[in-house]
């Protein structure tokens, strides 16, 4: 029997792969070669994850939510199949994207990309106020992290996180809080100038 390990990584590879849209030949054929395999429940799970994401590539969303749900009941304490059927309710326009996301968050809420992508997805889908629930949800997560800079001084994760920001605002602006957009934007200025004198710096 194949090493769960390494099948782990491969699964995890491939997983990345889909989610990038590239190599998903790979993704498939993984799929396909573990379809008889004996898997143990988290390599079960992801295996089905990753075959909710190529659905999600193809089209099939209804397919996608199914396959997800199989690796939600395979592993019910991974966040990544409840992460593939959220994308999917997303994609499909279905009203159980916004609960679904919150699902994903109910299992792992340091993942930054659990929050963009689903604000992403609600904001495509016309839900603003969701879209900004979720981003609420960041930075509540989020407002009391700290990291020393060059000096050893603690300095805001949120302080230095201009694509929060960014998100925000143009979040805010679609639902036409032009205040809260604008709070946003500045806010976003000036983390990336803190970013980018840190960046210049960092280079001399």
């Amino acid at each position: 029997a194949a090493n769960p390990e390494h099948l782990r990584a491969r699964l995890g590879s491939a997983l990345t792969k889909v989610l990038r849209r590239s190599n998903m030949k790979d993704a498939q054929d993984l799929v396909n070669e573990l379809a008889t395999a004996e898997l143990t429940p988290f390599l079960a799970g992801r295996r089905f994850t990753v075959a909710a994401e190529l659905a999600i590539v193809e089209g099939k969303f209804e397919d996608a939510v199914k396959l997800a749900e199989q690796g939600i009941a395979a592993n019910p304490a991974d966040p990544w199949p409840d992460f593939a059927k959220a994308r999917a309710l997303g994609f499909k326009k279905d009203v159980g994207a916004g609960p679904a996301f919150d699902a994903v968050l109910a299992k792992n809420k340091v993942a930054p990309i659990f929050y963009f992508d689903g604000a992403t997805l609600l904001q495509q889908m016309g839900r603003l106020d969701d879209a900004l629930a979720l981003m609420d949800k960041y930075e509540t997560q989020f407002k009391n992290v700290k990291f020393p800079d060059s000096t050893g001084k603690e300095e805001s994760y949120l302080g230095r996180d201009d694509r929060y920001w960014l998100a925000r605002g143009d979040i805010a602006l679609a639902a036409g809080k032009d205040d809260l957009a604008m709070t946003a934007y500045e806010s976003a200025i000036a983390a990336k100038s803190i970013n980018q004198v840190r960046a210049n710096y960092s280079k001399a």
